[in-house]
């Protein structure tokens, strides 16, 4: 791109793609400025001078009528992972164009496919999505953002297919928590709250905790964290038993020290246990290290290894 000055001076100037998508749209709008013929000083020239721009204004506009429903787009979807535009080849730019109509015009499409409904990942260049997508009778398609899901509701069977309401969320693993670039933890809270508890959906909603569990420890998160201190929270509230109190304590002692009467809870709890696989999670939540291998040499082979799979062990590997 280059500027000349009723002077015949020019001066050239190169726009990057080596910036967040925001960066550029503020970028083509400098240039939109300049191409109108606003007064610029670029590396001493041209300052106060008025330039002629080589690039038509329509051209420009285009350019950030496009950024900006990008923009809107990656917004909407909660991303916040830093990505730059070069990162994105044409057609993924289109892909992303293509969301956008979807999700923020709502519009339909028509596939040349038979395709089916079903929730899954969506790969748009670096970005990882969940998303879902509803074909009706007549071959319509709309797709639904993944963490956008208050009209959803959700069902699974147990062995003996007897169905529950569950959230949607309830089979997310560590992976997903790690590489789903749409995340939005309040959805993911109000899904889990909304649903009527029963053994089935608390169940569920246990070993989810413990897949946020692990990815916070893998990738610490903070908002990840507090959405896990709150499920856990509430599922203990819905069901006091043993196992969603410990999970709740082994959540908490990863945000914060115990308070008195925590401690004395737990006490409590270790008092009327007498499983050692329990106890060698009591031990592991408060950090006792002689307790912890106590209880877990007194477990079984097959015991010690399922113990050892769990997140409540990475406590212990802090010292």
């Amino acid at each position: 791109l280059s500027l000349r000055s009723k002077n015949r001076k020019t001066a050239k100037i190169r726009l990057t793609t080596e910036c967040t998508f925001d960066e550029y749209l503020q970028n083509l709008k400098f240039l939109l400025e300049v191409s109108k013929g606003k007064s610029v000083s670029i590396d001493g020239i041209g300052e106060g001078e008025n330039f002629d721009f080589d690039t038509p204004a329509e051209e420009i506009t285009g350019e950030i009528s496009y950024t900006e429903k990008i923009c809107e787009l990656l917004q909407k979807l909660h991303v916040s992972k830093k990505v730059e535009v070069k990162e994105f080849t044409s057609e993924e730019m289109d892909d992303l164009y293509y969301l956008y109509k979807a999700l923020i015009k709502k519009e339909k499409f028509t596939a040349n496919t038979e395709l089916e409904s079903v929730i899954g990942k969506c790969n748009v260049g670096p970005l990882q999505f969940l998303m879902i997508r509803y074909v009706d009778d007549d071959g319509q398609i709309t797709y639904q953002d993944g963490f956008d899901t208050k009209s959803v509701r959700c069902e699974m069977s147990d062995l003996q297919d007897n169905r529950y309401p569950t959230s949607i969320y309830g089979r997310l693993k560590k992976e997903h928590f790690l590489s789903f670039d749409n995340i939005y933890y309040p959805e993911i809270i109000r899904s889990v709250k909304e649903v009527e508890y029963s053994s089935f959906h608390g169940n569920l909603v246990n070993c989810l905790i413990l897949e946020m569990l692990d990815a916070y420890d893998e990738s610490p998160n903070a908002e990840l964290l507090d959405t896990t201190v709150k499920i856990s929270q509430w599922l203990y509230e819905q069901e006091e038993n043993a196992i969603y109190f410990l999970n709740m304590m082994q959540t908490i002692r990863r945000q914060r020290e115990f308070t008195a009467d925590e401690k004395s809870l737990i006490m409590d709890f270790r008092s009327k246990e007498n499983d050692n696989f329990m106890l060698a999670g009591y031990a592991a939540v408060l950090g006792n290290s002689d307790d912890y291998q106590y209880y877990l040499g007194k477990l079984e082979e097959k015991q010690r290894s399922s113990f050892l799979m769990y997140p409540i062990t990475n406590l212990m590997k802090e010292g």
